[in-house]
């Protein structure tokens, strides 16, 4: 856990913060927001005018205790649209930056009635402390111009009778959850100078006290893999397989694979340096990967799980591949480069056909695969391809969970054979009409079994700040992956 503290306890009277967060409810555009108890009413000197106003609203009362009054969140129970959790969670994001540039160090933030144990909204709010707290920027050295939430001591209050033991409980799930966001959003955030396949695999060998084994691909079974080797042969850097597997046995794995490019310069397709500024985010996928099973074995999973994570990085020089080079790949297939910043796919085809001698229950991919995406679905959604629908359905359902947005895409035939090359089984890249489909497509190639693509191009990073998210990498995937994951037992 952080050095953040957070409880939760029943209102009375013996809560003594020093700032107040109110967050109004009201339950549908045609119903009036949530009433206030009247003992918080009075305690906290509140008239119902001012709580049903509309507008954030913070002061100071006569005590010296900062109270802060959120604009009404529109949220209908049982729901829990994108849009409606949004909004709760940035106005509790502008309540803790307000508290915290008033310097307050011990915050209570008053659940609404709506936020029992079992909404997402309960689950959503006891998350925004711990992410609102990440340093996004640790190597700045002037403490002013960090941009995270510094309030050390939080207390959820919820009124009598409502359920303070399951919220606790889930207090503790979310945030071991909110926990590995901020884990793999470290990851993502330290530069490539600082942070090689080497030290992501140092990073994975952590996870070691967690219980979970961890140990890099041998020497025979790496030279095999055609698609890794290639792409890391223009870097002083070697790459690596890191494969990390959680309650080890004999059953069935289920499988995750997270690409691991810790800087793409786009070898010698080189990219142009407004497209490589933002490349240290390239192993977003194993970031989401390494962070999603240490909190897996954080929350006591059972499930055997493996995570496999080709690490490298993507440089030019005289010994980098080249396009029209031919490249044999893990499983014995040969692959055409038509373009070296299509170096994603070639490690992610390696993993999966490496996935395959494992006879996974389910192998499932994620990689900021293609711009391709970004421009299909922005920022806030992940792309999703798959032909098995169980699984889909499956990701959609653990989507829900999660609050992590993903959208179908398509995988037809007709992509895979685009991807066809005229020298050899494969090309890496096939035009740019339905790009982020041909890449999945050439990634289907390899996969066996039950199989699903994650293309986390757009949602890996957040380019605007928002009230608890500041710009920088979302760490996107954990959540996901840990609900999936937790969720497994589907049938096709």
């Amino acid at each position: 856990m952080t050095t953040l503290k957070i409880e939760i306890c029943t209102w009375s009277k013996a809560v003594t913060p020093e700032g107040w967060i109110l967050l109004p409810v009201r339950p549908s555009e045609q119903k009036p927001v949530e009433p206030l108890s009247e003992d918080v009413c009075l305690q906290l000197n509140i008239p119902d005018t001012d709580w049903a106003s509309e507008g954030d609203s913070c002061h100071t009362d006569s005590d010296g205790i900062v109270i802060f009054k959120a604009a009404p969140i529109l949220y209908k129970d049982g729901v829990g649209s994108y849009s409606t959790l949004n909004s709760a969670g940035d106005a509790l994001g502008r309540g803790l930056k307000a508290l915290s540039t008033r310097k307050v160090r011990h915050a209570a933030i008053l659940m609404p009635e709506m936020a029992s144990a079992k909404t997402a909204l309960a689950s959503l709010l006891l998350g925004i402390p711990d992410l609102a707290a990440f340093d996004v920027s640790p190597f700045k050295t002037h403490e002013t111009e960090k941009k995270m939430v510094k309030i050390p001591e939080i207390t959820f209050v919820t009124m009598k009778g409502r359920d303070s033991a399951a919220l606790r409980a889930l207090l503790h799930r979310i945030r071991l959850m909110s926990e590995g966001v901020n884990f793999a959003r470290r990851l993502v955030d330290v530069p490539a100078n600082w942070l090689g396949p080497a030290e992501l695999a140092a990073e994975a060998r952590t996870l070691e006290s967690d219980g979970i084994r961890f140990s890099l691909l041998g020497k025979r079974d790496l030279e095999k893999m055609g698609g890794l080797a290639a792409v890391g042969s223009g870097s002083k850097k070697e790459p690596c397989f890191i494969i990390l597997e959680l309650n080890p046995g004999k059953k069935s794995p289920l499988v995750l694979i997270g690409k691991g490019v810790t800087f793409d310069s786009g070898g010698l397709s080189l990219k142009t340096s407004h497209g490589m500024i933002d490349m240290k985010n390239d192993m977003g996928g194993a970031a989401a990967v390494i962070a999603a099973i240490r909190t897996l074995a954080r929350l006591g999973c059972r499930k055997r799980v493996i995570g496999l994570v080709p690490a490298v990085e993507n440089m030019p020089d005289g010994g980098a591949m080249r396009p029209s080079d031919v490249v044999r790949m893990y499983d014995g297939q040969t692959v055409e480069i038509s373009n070296t910043d299509a170096e994603g796919r070639l490690i992610v085809a390696d993993a999966l056909a490496y996935a395959a001698t494992l006879h996974p229950e389910w192998t499932v991919d994620i990689a900021t695969l293609t711009g391709a995406v970004v421009t299909a679905l922005g920022p806030m959604f992940t792309g999703l391809f798959t032909d098995d629908k169980g699984l889909e359905q499956a990701i959609c359902r653990a989507s829900e969970r999660s609050g992590e947005r993903v959208w179908g895409l398509p995988l037809h035939v007709w992509f895979r054979d685009e991807m066809k090359s005229l020298f050899a089984d494969w090309k890496n890249r096939a035009g740019t009409e339905g790009a982020a489909s041909l890449a999945a497509a050439f990634l289907q190639a390899f996969a066996k079994g039950r199989w699903a693509h994650l293309d986390i191009a757009g949602s890996v990073w957040t380019d605007k700040d928002r009230s608890y998210f500041p710009k920088g990498p979302s760490g996107v995937g954990v959540k996901l992956l840990v609900e999936l994951v937790e969720g497994a037992g589907f049938h096709q």
